[in-house]
């Protein structure tokens, strides 16, 4: 398929250390000659010398490299890979008139009696980042949660971004099986409930629209509920979280997961919360701005040279042999 193609467009994702099949249509790509841009990913420079330099090797081979953020930007040009920063590729997003919050929350069976609160949640991956955090993290954000139900009268939503569905059970557990976990947890059945229901990302998006205040750690779980307008604090456990508070300007709503405690967690939802006038203009800004970047990207396209007819047979005729090639050097990339 790779050199069938008149040319290849990745969109998102983490090069290398998130999802290794990348690479592998990088390379093919390259051995096949077909033109590749990435737009909106990010990236993780690997420790071993040897992938670093593969990833230099078949990165330069983009005709377009765009990354989501400037962390990801220098680590590229570290290893002399040019490209360019955009924002997230989700922000162009719109949310929805139809259906509405009250109609798609309701076919989990939560209706909306009082104002609420999203949450997100997911485990560590000490395979791609550093970070680390542990039961003592998850029940300072449950008494959090219990405070803002007992106290503030709010109910609290919890967001899977990865689902049953997504993600086979086998592989590392879906955010809704901890967020399940965290729901009993925190103890108060009735007040927390848990999105059972696999929603697309603008569906995602009108929920978390309605919503006073986010507090979450996935990325997209932070843009989605940016594109409503939503206050933000983010639990960072990587820096394309900060990176991204940093883009919105809520640097001071980002709090490092590591060594959690209540008493601060409680205090910048208060004070998000105290200020959201102000931050919704912020968002708004921040929104309108992305999609202008992103707009701007369309003449882009244009300008890519696909591969000529007179050699797409041969390409055709070798695509199953780099494939298989292809699949060999992902594997012993993978034991690297």
């Amino acid at each position: 398929m790779v050199a069938q193609s008149d040319f290849i467009i990745v969109g998102g994702g983490d090069i290398i250390e998130g999802q290794r099949p990348l690479l592998i249509i990088g390379l093919l790509s390259m051995l096949a000659g077909t033109p590749i841009i990435y737009i909106g990913v990010g990236v993780l420079l690997p420790h071993n010398t040897l992938k670093k330099v593969i990833l230099g090797w078949v990165m330069r081979n983009g005709q377009l490299i765009a990354t989501r953020d400037a962390v990801s930007s220098s680590l590229l040009n570290s290893i002399k890979v040019q490209n360019i920063i955009i924002p997230d590729l989700a922000s162009a997003l719109e949310v929805l008139e139809n259906p509405t919050t009250a109609q798609l929350l309701a076919h989990d069976r939560i209706k909306l009696s009082k104002p609420y609160i999203i949450i997100n949640l997911r485990r560590p991956d000490t395979n791609q980042y550093a970070a680390s955090w542990d039961e003592v993290e998850y029940e300072a954000i449950a008494e959090v949660c219990r405070t803002l139900i007992d106290i503030d009268n709010f109910l609290i939503i919890c967001v899977p971004m990865i689902t049953e569905i997504a993600q086979p059970p086998e592989n590392e557990p879906s955010d809704e099986l901890l967020l399940v976990e965290f729901a009993s947890r925190v103890g108060r059945p009735g007040q927390i409930y848990v999105l059972a229901q696999d929603l697309r990302p603008a569906e995602l998006a009108t929920i978390m629209a309605g919503a006073r205040l986010a507090c979450g750690m996935r990325l997209h779980f932070l843009v989605l509920s940016a594109i409503g307008g939503v206050p933000l604090v983010a639990l960072s456990y990587a820096k394309k979280v900060s990176e991204f508070m940093r883009s919105t300007g809520q640097t001071e709503f980002c709090l490092d997961i590591e060594n959690l405690q209540t008493q601060t967690l409680l205090h910048l939802i208060y004070q998000s919360l105290a200020q959201s006038m102000q931050i919704n203009k912020k968002l708004l800004k921040w929104r309108q701005d992305s999609q202008m970047q992103l707009n701007n990207l369309s003449s882009v396209f244009t300008s890519i040279n696909p591969k000529q007819s007179k050699i797409r047979f041969i390409r055709q005729v070798i695509a199953p042999l780099l494939v298989q090639f292809g699949y060999k050097v992902g594997s012993v990339f993978r034991l690297l």
